[in-house]
């Protein structure tokens, strides 16, 4: 059963909570569009998003990752960004995914 409540009090407002909360919803509606533009939210996926492949290298050039029907990421020679790990769990594929967190 999914825990709606418990009698463990704290001391202290839940700030870093708050905080990570609110960075959520900021980069959802700021670099994601709140899912309103296909395009917007493709893109900050393919930039900011995780791909393996990509960080290994084991990705070809050219290859596409599948994201949907229709839209892929497609693997580039960019050098390789080391802050997609982080970046990634700011990330969210639409509203259900968003309030599901």
């Amino acid at each position: 059963m999914i825990p709606i409540g418990d009698d463990n009090p704290t001391l202290r407002f839940p700030l870093v909570t708050v905080l990570l909360l609110l960075g959520l919803a900021a980069t959802w509606v700021l670099v994601q569009a709140a899912g309103f533009d296909p395009t917007a939210l493709a893109a900050s996926v393919c930039d900011w998003g995780m791909i393996p492949g990509e960080i290994t290298r084991r990705a070809r050039i050219g290859d596409g990752i599948p994201l949907g029907k229709g839209m892929a990421c497609l693997v580039d020679g960019d050098p390789r960004n080391f802050l997609t790990p982080v970046t990634s769990m700011f990330l969210h594929g639409g509203w259900a995914h968003l309030l599901g967190n």
